[in-house]
């Protein structure tokens, strides 16, 4: 009960996650103002012996006021070099909401946290009913 218990909580939440992902990039992608954004660095996170590297980002919205944030998905490379360009969109509400425009393998993350999810709750249920 208790393995069926954690699988059912991981799901959950791997679906939930993956739901909010897919609905602020949803939101983005229809009323998300498109402004050009240029890379002033990167902060580093380690995931075991991975290191992940978060873009810092630099755009001015509608009103020319400059925001500086660092983009919420990270990478194992450096994707951009400091002073590089790319397109984003923002939240007209919420500037710092701020996400890469162009439609790339980050736009399937929001789906993969779905996915995974979904896949834990069956391999829960699976073992719960001893089918595997």
């Amino acid at each position: 009960m208790t393995v069926l218990f954690i699988t059912f909580f991981i799901g959950t939440v791997f679906i939930i996650v993956g739901i909010k992902f897919n609905s602020n990039y949803k939101y983005l992608q229809k009323h998300g103002v498109r402004t050009e954004a240029r890379v002033r660095g990167y902060t580093e996170s380690k995931s075991g012996s991975t290191k992940i590297f978060y873009p810092i980002i630099s755009y001015y919205d509608q009103e020319k006021n400059i925001y500086e944030e660092e983009l919420s998905f990270g990478f194992s490379y450096k994707p951009w070099h400091k002073g590089e360009k790319f397109e984003v969109l923002y939240a007209p509400d919420d500037p710092s909401n701020v996400t890469q425009a162009k439609q790339s393998i980050l736009s399937l993350g929001p789906m993969l946290f779905i996915y995974i999810g979904v896949g834990v709750l069956i391999l829960g249920l699976l073992s719960y009913l001893e089918v595997l």
